[in-house]
This record gives C-alpha cells, sequence and structure tokens, in this order.
C-alpha cells in the first residue's frame, strides 16, 4: 500500500512533464522572407522595427493581402491608418533586416 502512496504521483509527474515536453516540440517553421516582400512589392513608403514589430508603411493598405501575411506565418497582424504592424515567433530582427533588403534595395 505503501509503494501506490508514492508511485501514483510520481508517474502522474512523468505523465505531466512528457506532456509538456511534447507540447514544447513544434516542428520548425521558415519563413519565406521573398513570399512576404512580393506583398509589398511597389505599395511601400517605409519599412521600420520598433519594439519587437515590422512596421511597413504601404502606399494603400486596401492593396494588401492580409491572409496571405497571415499564412506566411505573422502574428499580431495590425493596421493602422496605412500602416501594417506584425511580428513573427522568432527572429523578428533577422526577417526584418531580410525584408529591408529586399524592399529597399
Amino acid at each position: 500500500m505503501d509503494i501506490l502512496y508514492y508511485a501514483v504521483p510520481i508517474v502522474i509527474l512523468l505523465v505531466v512533464v512528457f506532456w509538456f515536453y511534447k507540447k514544447s516540440k513544434k516542428p520548425v517553421e521558415t519563413i519565406n522572407v521573398s513570399n512576404i516582400s512580393n506583398l509589398f512589392t511597389g505599395n511601400f513608403k517605409t519599412i521600420e522595427f520598433i519594439r519587437n514589430k515590422i512596421v511597413i508603411d504601404t502606399i494603400n493598405h486596401q492593396q494588401l493581402d492580409l491572409e496571405a501575411l497571415k499564412a506566411s506565418g505573422a502574428k499580431g497582424i495590425l493596421v493602422v491608418g496605412n500602416k501594417v504592424k506584425f511580428y513573427f515567433e522568432k527572429d523578428n530582427e533577422l526577417i526584418y533586416n531580410e525584408l529591408q533588403k529586399t524592399l529597399e534595395g
């Protein structure tokens, strides 16, 4: 009886730890910067990196396909006037630098 008293909580703890471990191992998502830059080509004024968000001032935000931007992995998409703000779960600054090179270069 004493063994069950100690074994059951240990088994429950192991199951919970294993579950969190499995949940945290998401597949690595690759971001295709060229697809994102194609959404803004010919429709942007400036690009900025503010507080971990990519901010693109567009000429006309209504021409932008927000669903395609979301499908590319962008999170927290916010349109304020003609500015489009968004971020990615990882590597925001790297993605910003690549977008800046592509759009301004």
